[in-house]
């Protein structure tokens, strides 16, 4: 038997579970407690792209800030502060990164490394370690960049294929997939227009 008990709040993330057993008698009793957050709404969305004019930590913790001001976003109300790992000293240095002079501003304002890039870094890397890996990604990358280098190849492609082919792109390893898959769906036809070029 399942259970459900609601609390009023508290520091506790909505989703998260605990779960128990309790024996009565013979009977074993399984209770669930979801943690949840009331009268708060937690949310994320898309600010803007700016321009940065020196790539300082100084300077991007300054526009970042900034940015935030002009929308009317306090910096004290800010609880997480997350970066693509690929600027990694500059975002999340300790001692002098964005993070720490946000930080600065905001002690609530923690800094934790964004998981799907670390995630993405481990895929790129581990493409270029092994030959096979290597070569493959290398091939699909070739045949992309020999098409679209030339505006009569690339309308070649485009008449035998259905899938436009796609360039592999190591900063969203979701990318070598689009490639690949372009690619290797269609490999006849991508053979033909080869022949016939």
């Amino acid at each position: 038997m399942a259970a459900e008990k609601r609390g009023e709040g508290g520091p506790c993330a909505p989703g998260g579970t605990v779960q128990g057993a309790a024996f009565e008698g013979a009977k074993m009793q399984n209770s669930e407690i979801r943690p949840f957050l009331t009268n708060v709404e937690i949310k994320e969305s898309f600010i803007d792209f700016f321009e940065m004019r020196e790539k300082t930590s100084e300077s991007v913790a300054t526009e970042i800030l900034s940015k935030l001001d002009a929308g009317g976003l306090r910096v004290e109300d800010c609880r997480g502060q997350t970066y693509e790992n690929a600027a990694v000293s500059l975002m999340a240095g300790c001692r002098t990164g964005v993070q720490t002079r946000i930080r600065e501003k905001n002690p609530r304002a923690s800094y934790v490394p964004c998981d799907c890039h670390s995630l993405n870094l481990v895929g790129v890397h581990a493409a270029h370690v092994d030959l096979v890996m290597a070569t493959f990604f290398g091939t699909t990358e070739r045949i992309f960049t020999f098409f679209v280098s030339s505006t009569h190849r690339w309308e070649v492609i485009k008449q035998h294929v259905e899938l436009a082919i796609k360039r592999d792109c190591d900063t969203r390893w979701s990318s070598k997939c689009d490639a690949v898959e372009a690619v290797c769906m269609q490999i006849d036809s991508v053979v033909d227009a080869l022949e016939h070029l």
